[in-house]
């Protein structure tokens, strides 16, 4: 069975649209690059990165991908 991911730009679309790269980085604990390569390159994260980001920001991930409990289990 293979491990279930979400796209990391869900978490950026949490953020105001004016919000810079930098802003969302600095609230991740990451590089601007690396916001911008989720973005454009539509990263994929796991189930513990998209959980331990969506934590960041103060919400379940189930408030950032509405399928969090799908098929789990």
């Amino acid at each position: 069975m293979s491990e279930r991911t979400f796209a990391a730009a869900k978490l950026i679309e949490s953020f105001n649209p004016q919000t810079s790269h930098i802003s969302i980085g600095e609230a991740f604990g990451l590089s601007r690059s690396t916001i911008y390569k989720w973005e454009q390159r539509k990263i994929m994260l796991s189930a513990w990165q998209a959980d331990k980001y969506a934590i960041k920001l103060g919400l379940h991930p189930c408030e950032v991908w509405n399928d969090w409990f799908a098929n789990n289990g």
